[in-house]
């Protein structure tokens, strides 16, 4: 069949496949080339918006580390303070032989002057050791007016019930109470840690009763020394719902409400939770399972860092919110989804980009294909032209019919015209 093609088509067939041919190689190197530098790009732009929004989620988190920390130290600064005034009432009642139910009546109201000007604060209290005030417990043995206890002991605790304030004294019961509590510690280690370690102290979350309604909370609770013996214990509550608040306000503010913010206590405990306060009080175990107690295992290594479980990018960055104590944890988790927006973004953008670049060098390529295919056909044409003539003229001659004056007109000097200039000398 191929032979019986003429030479112009063959011309035009074979030179067109070889055109086809190396346009088609062309448009493949170049559409490899651009796929192989979109994915370059869209691999490094991806890991650098990544390394960028893995840096904003930490210096977030260590935003709300900061202000957690200045929240705690603004508390231990008030107790510390509360507890350094009674240290100088006491010594004054010394100096001077202040009787023991003056005494009493000016500590409380040093106590009821720190809890009204901090309305930021839950509690704020401070109990005596038996006799370690004045020495004279017995004469004040249910002694409501001076804040003394069932033995005498001076334990008067302010707090805020229903908004209002409440004067209340401690029970002996309850200093000596060891029920468990959420973290798994005594009920009365709001009194004992600051007694027995002789340091500040801040509690793991904790429920208790405070003017009749249960409420979670934590303390910040220090020592008051004499002799270099703890004679008292002061403390200042911290009400769990100021921290969930807090929480939910810094949520609205974290990748447009994208991110979730918990603080978590050292035991693993919720403090604070932005999505589900009904969260708060249970064990991050609990609520975000194996995840969320590596997070927390994690804070013993005291660094911040960023990790990748799941569909979740979480930022763990632990606190020491008063000195000496363990470290709590700010976690911010962020779906990967919204951590990836930008790169995604970029990604579909270079996706358009490269389908754009594509369409356009397969229609330049076509029309480049098409144009040399013509070309070709011309081209072809004018070198098989001379060809039909002599083979017309050949056959006329063959027929007996030909005109032998005639002459065929071919200017160049090519083998066409090598051709031509010997079929008319030949006839």
């Amino acid at each position: 069949m191929f032979d019986t093609l003429s030479i112009r088509l063959k011309i035009v067939l074979l030179s067109g496949l070889c055109l086809l041919g190396v346009v088609a190689l062309v448009v493949g190197i170049n559409l490899y080339q651009s796929q192989q530098s979109d994915e370059q790009v869209g691999t490094a732009s991806t890991a650098m918006l990544t390394r960028n929004v893995q840096a904003l989620l930490q210096a977030r988190a260590g935003e709300k580390a900061e202000l957690l920390r200045r929240r705690f130290n603004e508390n231990q600064t008030l107790i510390t303070a509360l507890a350094d005034q009674v240290s100088d009432l006491q010594q004054l009642a010394r100096l001077h032989a202040l009787n023991g139910g003056d005494l009493r009546e000016a500590i409380n109201q040093s106590l009821a002057t720190t809890f009204k000007r901090n309305p930021q604060a839950l509690g704020v209290w401070l109990a005596f050791e038996p006799n370690a005030l004045d020495g004279g417990d017995a004469e004040f043995a249910n002694d409501a007016k001076r804040l003394s206890n069932e033995s005498g002991r001076f334990a008067s605790y302010w707090s805020r019930a229903q908004g209002e304030a409440l004067n209340t004294v401690i029970s002996d019961t309850d200093l000596n109470k060891t029920d468990i509590n959420l973290s798994g510690t005594p009920y009365n280690v709001w009194y004992t840690c600051s007694l027995n370690s002789t340091r500040p102290c801040l509690l793991e979350p904790y429920a208790d009763t405070v003017g009749g309604k249960q409420m979670l909370m934590t303390s910040i609770t220090v020592p008051l020394m004499h002799n270099g013996k703890v004679i008292a214990v002061a403390g200042v509550d911290i009400s769990l719902d100021a921290l969930q608040f807090a929480a939910s306000k810094a949520q609205q503010e974290l990748f447009d409400g994208a991110g979730h913010l918990m603080i978590v206590s050292p035991s693993g405990l919720l403090a604070a939770n932005s999505d589900d306060a009904a969260k708060v009080g249970k064990n991050v175990g609990q609520t975000l399972g194996q995840e969320g107690q590596q997070a927390v295992q994690k804070l013993a290594g005291n660094q911040p860092l960023v990790l990748e479980q799941g569909e979740t990018v979480r930022a763990v960055y632990p606190v020491q919110p008063i000195a000496d104590s363990k470290a709590w944890g700010i976690l911010i988790d962020l779906p990967k989804q919204v951590l990836l927006a930008d790169a995604i973004s970029l990604q579909s953008t270079l996706e358009q980009a490269r389908t754009s670049g594509t369409l356009k060098v397969v229609l330049f390529a076509t029309l480049a294909g098409l144009g040399g295919l013509l070309l070709m056909w011309l081209t072809a044409t004018g070198v098989t032209r001379p060809l039909n003539t002599v083979a017309d003229m050949l056959e006329d001659i063959a027929s007996g019919d030909g005109d032998l004056t005639q002459r065929l007109h071919y200017a160049r000097k090519d083998e066409l015209g090598r051709l031509t200039s010997g079929f008319n000398r030949f006839l």
